[in-house]
């Protein structure tokens, strides 16, 4: 899986996925093609060093980066995509309220999985990170 993202995190940045043939691209990523396979192996590697040198050598570093990356990627996305011929028609109908569907029990349940989702594992993330901290450190101010 990561290959495939990594690859058409690649397509995506060189501009090949504007334009092209959809299905025949997802083919080519998923049949095992050698740049999926090699960003598979580098991911897998990459993973496994930052495991490796523990929470304090690497875990911290990587986030210290990809954090503020995501929020970079974020704001560039939001911008291009306003930027887009009928971005903004988009953008209000992303934010578009229809009272409709609060009497469909299909979108309180599927509001209900949400949360729990967002609870649930969210928790358990936390617990496991503060497992492994320090005992000293102010995890507020990470």
């Amino acid at each position: 899986m990561m290959g495939w993202v990594l690859s058409y995190l690649i397509k995506s940045v060189s501009g090949q996925l504007i334009g092209s043939d959809t299905i025949a691209m997802f083919s080519q990523v998923s049949n095992g093609s050698v740049l999926t396979v090699v960003l598979f192996i580098f991911s897998v590697v990459l993973g496994a060093a930052i495991i490796y040198k523990g929470v304090g050598g690497s875990i911290e570093k990587a986030n210290k980066i990809l954090m503020p990356s995501i929020i970079v990627i974020l704001a560039y996305l939001s911008i291009r995509c306003i930027m887009l011929p009928g971005g903004l028609t988009g953008f209000n109908k992303l934010f578009e309220i229809d009272p409709t569907y609060f009497g469909k029990a299909d979108t309180w349940l599927q509001a209900l999985s949400q949360s729990a989702w967002s609870v649930g594992p969210g928790w358990g993330f936390i617990l496991v990170y503060a497992i492994y901290s320090p005992q000293k450190q102010d995890v507020a101010l990470m």
